[in-house]
């Protein structure tokens, strides 16, 4: 016989408590421990925020003790009768309480549900967020427009100067590529801009200046000429560099990684230039075809970016998306990465890293993750107020205000990219 009262759900702050209202009946399973208090019975609203991680680790607790034995009741010699009564059904309540938990969880049989202490989000849907995304777009072109990019600046003050020419073009021309004609016409006033530069000979200092430096700039060399010509811009003089320093490029070439070979075998496709040895061979010996597996990845995080660079050269960084590199079996691999890596970026909230691995989603097909639809909604919402990417003010301090093209500058690059790609092109 049921002798306690029907209580409906009762909400305090954040929290539902769900009280069931029945006894627990002979034999059926409850809480092991005493520790099971009431905030182990809470249970976040849907639109609620939610708790925080150890009220995770005590639903898990809570759900795994309740199917291993029964809660042990104190000894009530010491107490009146109707005390004793009132307490033993409050137990009882609790119990139950508890239980119906479990039983959710087991029911949906998702431990990922319990840890997020929430129903799962709703899919991301690029329609319904067209408005968020045009104001991060809006917002990371007001920053862009105000970023001065001066290559033989930026290098004077130990940054890679050409690295971030080229990365600033590459933004460009990825807003570009999806601008209504009045919107393209001011990116391009903007791009003459920032490549003035390159008709200055002591930006073309490749045959002079020391082995690191010219590797650190040979690939963003090249890729700064084929970006302008991207843009329609004359570059008759910079092709004429360009040959000068074929030879030394060739000489560098074999020290060079799998991503860089199969990208300098794209740019000297490009510029007329004679392999000194088949670059684009360099893919059989990747990272991909290794099979590493994705903790590995995550422990190594240089070797995250040469991942997701073997795959950004076969596409063109996203110009060439229909493209059918990879093999069945490289593509079956790359997905598994994927679904574990992003979410473990999201963790993390490493942005930068994030992007990369959400544009290897769109590159791939593989937008369908829905580990890659909440990487979009978690760049949305990590925007910095001026419309940039990333969190670096802890290095203002040494690089001064050369931190925004020095380390803000690459992280918005692929931020962007990833969110145009997946709005415009690739849409989840």
């Amino acid at each position: 016989m049921n002798l306690l009262p029907k209580l409906g759900p009762v909400k305090q702050g954040n929290f539902i408590f769900l009280p069931t209202g029945r006894a627990n009946p002979p034999g059926e399973p409850a809480r092991a421990s005493a520790r099971a208090d009431l905030h182990q019975t809470a249970r976040p609203a849907c639109n609620a925020e939610r708790p925080p991680a150890a009220l995770c680790a005590a639903f898990r607790a809570g759900s795994t003790a309740g199917r291993q034995g029964r809660l042990a009741l104190p000894s009530f010699k010491f107490l009146y009768p109707k005390t004793t009564v009132c307490f033993i059904a409050l137990l009882c309540l609790l119990e139950t309480a508890l239980s119906q938990v479990s039983n959710e969880a087991v029911k949906t049989n998702s431990s990922d549900a319990i840890s997020t202490n929430c129903a799962a989000p709703p899919v991301f849907n690029a329609k319904e967020n067209r408005e968020r995304y045009e104001q991060a777009v809006k917002k990371a072109r007001q920053w862009l427009d105000q970023l001065k990019v001066d290559p033989i600046e930026l290098r004077a003050h130990g940054i890679k100067g050409k690295k971030k020419l080229a990365e600033i073009l590459d933004t460009y021309f990825r807003l570009y590529s999806a601008a209504n004609p009045q919107d393209k016409q001011n990116i391009l006033t903007r791009v003459k801009s920032l490549t003035l530069v390159a008709v200055q000979t002591n930006y073309h200092d490749m045959l002079v200046i020391n082995d690191l430096e010219f590797k650190q700039d040979a690939t963003s060399y090249l890729r700064v000429a084929y970006l302008m010509e991207r843009f329609g811009l004359d570059t008759k003089f910079y092709r004429a560099q360009i040959q000068k320093t074929h030879q030394r490029l060739n000489e560098h070439m074999a020290s060079r990684g799998v991503d860089q070979r199969m990208a300098f075998h794209w740019y000297y496709e490009h510029f007329g230039l004679k392999e000194p040895f088949p670059l684009e061979s360099a893919f059989q010996a990747g990272l991909i075809v290794s099979r590493k597996q994705v903790d590995w990845f995550k422990q190594n995080p240089m070797q995250s970016y040469d991942l997701t660079h073997e795959v950004f050269v076969p596409y063109k960084f996203g110009e060439d998306l229909g493209v059918d590199f990879f093999s069945p079996g490289d593509k079956t691999y790359l997905r598994g990465i994927l679904a574990d890596i992003i979410p473990w970026y999201i963790q993390h909230k490493e942005v930068d890293l994030l992007s990369e691995f959400i544009l290897c989603a769109a590159y791939l097909k593989a937008t369908d993750l829905p580990a890659c639809r909440d990487g979009l909604n978690f760049l949305l919402e990590s925007q910095n107020a001026n419309g940039s990417w990333g969190q670096y003010e802890q290095y203002r301090l040494t690089m001064g205000n050369y931190v925004d093209q020095g380390l803000y500058l690459h992280t918005t690059m692929v931020a962007l990219d990833a969110l145009v790609m997946a709005f415009e092109f690739r849409k989840p």
